[in-house]
């Protein structure tokens, strides 16, 4: 019983999670806009898929980001500027440009 009641609640958690990331992704692909961000670290993600991080700075504020790293192809250091897209109706939802394709 105890099985179930953790497996009702995963899959839970795994569909709120797939919605809120659908949600973003199209307010992000409908509303965005060009900036700079400065990578700030690359770390090695879920997966094995190697990650970028990055912050970026809207009207003062500042917020953070993260993107795909392709550390066999890239010359990208950490401090390095890279252009990334960001979401103008809610300014916490990013991606690195090259990310961004629709």
């Amino acid at each position: 019983m105890p099985f179930v009641i953790l497996g009702i609640i995963f899959f839970t958690v795994m569909i709120y999670g797939l919605f809120i990331s659908q949600k973003e992704y199209n307010s992000l692909k409908e509303n965005w806009k060009y900036t700079d961000g400065i990578i700030y670290e690359f770390y090695l993600g879920t997966r094995a898929i190697w990650r970028l991080s990055y912050d970026y700075s809207i009207d003062g504020n500042k917020y953070q980001g993260y993107g795909r790293w392709y550390p066999n192809t890239d010359t990208l250091s950490v401090g390095d500027t890279i252009k990334i897209v960001y979401d103008t109706t809610n300014v916490s939802y990013s991606r690195t440009a090259r990310d961004a394709r629709w």
